[in-house]
């Protein structure tokens, strides 16, 4: 496995900085198996997008904006985000960062382990990971988000 995964990118758990201590739903389904994970060789390649990252009230100049583009749309991913503005954050946003790993994120190294018993992720002497520490929204995230907006509106006008 090690030689064929470059990067392993996860979404979700708590900030290990702030002593949360509300662990993640799936890595606490199966605490152990994180703790397996996170503690393994594979640490090294973990890219974590804590959930807060990308939430919608983090971001509200994010979702601000994503309203007003899409205010006057008629395509179909413009009418999702005028009824769901904030589903445009979230899931969407990780995903471009996994995509767009160069321009997107900026991420550091942090020492983290995975209590075997709860799933909560704590800041230790432990394996090193890489924490997404932003995703650069304005300058990545926001155009891509506009531009599939607007291809999605030219196919609705020329169907």
């Amino acid at each position: 496995m090690e030689e064929k995964l470059s990067e392993i990118w996860i979404l979700g758990g708590n900030d290990p900085r702030d002593k949360e201590q509300t662990p993640e739903f799936n890595l606490a389904q199966d605490d152990n198996t994180s703790h397996q994970v996170f503690g393994s060789s594979l640490a090294s390649k973990i890219r974590l997008v804590l959930a807060s990252e990308t939430s919608p009230d983090k971001l509200p100049q994010a979702v601000a904006q994503i309203k007003e583009y899409v205010i006057d749309k008629s395509g179909l991913l413009a009418r999702l985000l005028q009824f769901r503005p904030h589903d445009g954050c979230c899931d969407p946003m990780a995903a471009f960062a996994v995509n767009q790993v160069d321009s997107a994120a900026i991420y550091k190294p942090l020492p983290i382990s995975v209590d075997a018993d709860t799933g909560l992720l704590s800041s230790a002497t432990g394996y090193v990971i890489s924490l997404v520490q932003d995703i650069q929204v304005d300058t990545g995230y926001l155009p891509w988000l506009r531009k599939a907006i607007d291809l999605d509106e030219a196919e609705e006008i020329a169907s």
